[in-house]
């Protein structure tokens, strides 16, 4: 909520005091994204494989295409379900152009277990056109949603099935030919410049702290703004 009313060299004062704070964020938001790039890699023996709009069988492998690094975003689609997760539909409106992660050596797929028509349908009604695979037939999102829940939140992990949709971003790198898993993100939001720009006013995100991302409409659903 807003704070209270002050004179401007009250809200100068305190303004010069969270300025020192936001740069110890900064600091220590450099510092681990560093110790990030040194993980150590687990290598990648299992053999997925996805399916594409245009027909095709691609392997992990051939996600990278000639990149030597691959960002996968779990989008949450249960084959059952006729429309995609609210919440990975707000995350998507925030994958940037793939053209800035190509530029840096770095591939990026969205992959669901939903089949390919239903997503290549979804995608179409959005507008969307980042690369986006089913994994329909395969263990990958639940065994790399395993996985990161084993880092963020144990008990959780142990409750958990294999039907049981998550969200979640796994990373990849590709190394003598040979696949290596490098990194699952604690929390997808990271990827949100709507809360980045929310978090800048009084009245904040706005949003229940559980649901996040789903508390926002799937564009096209808002009848008035």
């Amino acid at each position: 909520m807003p704070g209270k009313i002050a004179t401007y060299d009250e809200w100068l004062t305190a303004r010069k005091a969270l300025i020192e704070k936001e740069k110890e964020l900064f600091r220590a938001t450099n510092e681990i994204a560093a110790q990030l790039r040194e993980l150590p890699m687990v290598k990648i023996d299992t053999e997925y494989t996805f399916r594409t709009g245009a027909g095709e069988t691609l392997s992990l492998k051939d996600l990278f295409g000639d990149k030597k690094q691959l960002i996968v975003y779990h989008f949450m689609f249960d084959p059952a379900w006729a429309d995609g997760c609210a919440g990975c539909s707000f995350m998507a409106e925030h994958f940037p152009p793939i053209a800035h992660l190509a530029s840096k050596d770095t591939a990026f797929y969205a992959v669901s277990r939903a089949s390919i028509e239903k997503i290549e349908a979804y995608k179409k009604r959005h507008g969307w056109t980042f690369p986006w695979v089913s994994s329909a037939r395969g263990d990958f999102n639940h065994d790399f949603h395993v996985k990161q829940d084993e880092c963020a939140e144990p008990e959780e992990a142990k409750k958990g099935s294999k039907d049981k949709e998550q969200p979640g971003i796994s990373v990849f790198f590709l190394q003598d030919g040979e696949v290596f898993y490098t990194y699952s993100a604690y929390s997808v939001v990271k990827l949100l410049g709507t809360f980045t720009m929310l978090d800048m006013t009084p009245l904040g995100r706005q949003v229940d702290p559980i649901t996040g991302p789903a508390d926002f409409r799937r564009l096209g659903e808002y009848v008035e703004v």
